[in-house]
């Protein structure tokens, strides 16, 4: 027994021994993979790939959790599946595109396809329920509207559909090396092993794929925004004077809508125009059309490249395209800059003095009493509302504190300075004008 597992163990070192490295096979094709050229370009790309869509998709999080309404639920989910497909398939991808072989063991063998597979459904999903909360909202109003309980329920939902959906990818995923023509390829691939043996189930499932991830979500989404298009056109075109809002705020809001219309529906054809490629070269491999024959690893780079584009349309378009993300994070910066700040005296009270000076300096700005927002901005107030609305809001504003308790203190003393030269004026006016009493 001893003797012939150390048989086995001899074959088997004397096979890997005389194993051939498949790039040097491919190199006697013109492999376009092993040109130093194509490795530096597409290293370079999915490095800042991965740079800007973890970076990207983590301020929007951070950005969005603290601002939690409907739509930004489903905006969230979207950017945790792109931070998903960011820590597992990105930086993958392009080494296994160069070296041929996978060396990242059999847990990632499997996690990785689930996780891009569960990443493209969410993605695909999210967009078509903030394209239906659109269609509520605007084309159906008398409905009720979905509350953020009803969007995390939703969102729940749609994850346990993806896991399930995707699950089929984890099963049969496995490593095995490959023996081409009485030769030994180096190392271990990851490939699908387990399908049935039966060819039409593995068709029937990439077939069912493609309809759940693509044809299913384009069809609800492009019906909810051509119905929204068609009732908001006449508020863009036609302004109303029943409003209580003027000519001019229902032209911005118009615009407005406009421009949040176009950011979500560019959206949807950059993600439609991103993954699919990737799905109908996956569906072409399936089915067994010689497309992959020649030089197929470049070419499954290509609209991995493609796809992996996606990751960083979304914060892109919601940083650059929304004055509300952008404002949101300035925000958060600011107050991560200046919480520093107030650790030293100095800094903290120039920071006092130019900010308040700032609030003085725009109090003449015109108040727009419809502005969306949850929170009155103070430099769009009058100069007296504006420390009032400041300090009304310090319980808020965490930077503010110290400039809050500084100018409370300053408004106090101000009042009793007011107080006593009232007192002062009145007794100078008494004895000024003094009251004769006359006696009887």
């Amino acid at each position: 027994m001893v003797s012939s597992i150390s048989l086995n163990q001899q074959i088997n070192q004397i096979e890997i021994e005389n194993c051939i490295e498949l790039n040097s096979v491919l190199d006697q094709f013109g492999d376009w993979t092993l040109r130093l050229d194509v490795k530096f370009f597409y290293s370079l790309f999915y490095a800042a790939i991965f740079i800007v869509g973890l970076i990207g998709n983590g301020f929007l999080v951070g950005t969005i959790r603290r601002r939690m309404t409907v739509a930004n639920v489903f905006l969230m989910n979207l950017a945790i599946s792109d931070l998903l497909l960011c820590i597992t398939a990105l930086p993958i991808t392009p080494v296994l595109a160069f070296v041929k072989r996978w060396i990242f063991g059999l847990a990632l063998c499997k996690l990785v396809p689930l996780c891009q597979g569960i990443s493209v459904l969410i993605s695909s999903y999210c967009l078509c329920l903030i394209a239906v909360d659109r269609y509520r909202s605007i084309v159906t109003p008398l409905k009720v509207p979905w509350n953020i309980q009803h969007a995390q329920w939703l969102m729940t939902l749609c994850w346990t559909f993806c896991i399930i959906i995707s699950s089929p990818l984890f099963i049969v995923q496995g490593l095995q090396q490959i023996v081409y023509k009485n030769m030994t390829f180096c190392g271990e691939f990851c490939t699908e092993l387990n399908w049935p043996t039966d060819f039409r189930i593995k068709l029937f499932y990439g077939i069912s794929l493609l309809s759940i991830q693509f044809l299913i979500p384009t069809l609800i989404m492009t019906y909810c925004y051509w119905k929204i298009l068609q009732k908001v056109r006449q508020d863009w075109l036609v302004p109303t004077n029943n409003s209580i809002m003027s000519l001019e705020q229902q032209a911005q809001t118009a615009i407005r809508k406009r421009r949040v219309m176009y950011v979500l529906i560019l959206m949807v054809l950059i993600f439609m125009g991103s993954w699919m490629p990737l799905t109908f070269v996956n569906l072409l491999r399936d089915i067994g059309i010689s497309f992959l024959e020649t030089q197929m690893y470049f070419k499954l780079l290509n609209v991995h490249a493609v796809a992996m584009t996606s990751v960083v349309s979304n914060p892109l378009l919601y940083f650059y395209m929304s004055k509300r993300h952008r404002r949101a994070l300035r925000d958060d910066m600011y107050w991560l800059t200046n919480a520093r700040r107030q650790q030293n005296q100095h800094v903290g009270l120039l920071y006092k003095k130019s900010l308040e000076r700032h609030i003085l300096q725009n109090a003449t700005a015109k108040y727009n009493p419809y502005r969306r927002g949850t929170l009155a901005d103070p430099t769009t107030l009058g100069r007296e509302k504006a420390l009032q609305e400041m300090h009304a809001n310090c319980f808020l504003l965490v930077p503010l504190m110290p400039l809050c308790v500084a100018n409370q203190q300053r408004l106090t003393t101000n009042q009793r300075e007011i107080s006593n030269n009232n007192n002062i004026n009145l007794n100078f006016k008494r004895q000024k004008h003094p009251k004769f009493v006359c006696e009887a």
